[in-house]
């Protein structure tokens, strides 16, 4: 979830079809409106909203390669006035296997292009593969600085 000029918006993760579903809370009475669908291809577990708003990170996992996969997501120049985020810029990026990476779970901007993410700890038959970690990751190479969003 992420919340962006007083409105909270929710990114659910569907084992069934690996969509992703974008929600925002109507505070009036507490319901969650949908506004958007997305063949994120993978379940989305974490999401944040940089600094400066202009761009929005979804991590998530995909559990049908043989070896289970982490991406992340980013979002930015959506249309301009709408919540329409997943109708302007997207590009995902691999982070590895869940092997290397663990289960992701969470993101959170420490900068307008850089955050962390954090992982669950991995155990296979009582052995631990992964432990649980923070990781730093830098979007500037994928993003520039100078991103628009909610404007012209």
């Amino acid at each position: 979830m992420i919340v962006q000029e007083g409105k909270v918006h929710l990114f659910t993760k569907s084992r069934r079809n690996y969509n992703t579903v974008h929600y925002t809370v109507n505070t009036s009475n507490n319901v969650a409106d949908k506004i958007e669908t997305f063949d994120c291809k993978g379940l989305i577990t974490g999401a944040s909203l940089s600094p400066d708003g202009k761009l929005i990170a979804l991590v998530g996992y995909d559990l049908r390669p043989f070896i289970p996969t982490v991406f992340c997501w980013l979002l930015w120049d959506w249309p301009a006035g709408t919540d329409q985020f997943f109708a302007g810029n997207k590009r995902r990026i691999e982070l590895g296997t869940a092997l290397q990476i663990g289960q992701v779970e969470s993101i959170g901007f420490a900068t307008d292009r850089a955050a962390y993410l954090s992982n669950e700890r991995t155990d296979f038959n009582g052995v631990t593969i992964v432990d649980e970690s923070i990781w730093s990751v830098d979007f500037s190479a994928w993003v520039p600085e100078t991103v628009s969003a909610n404007e012209p």
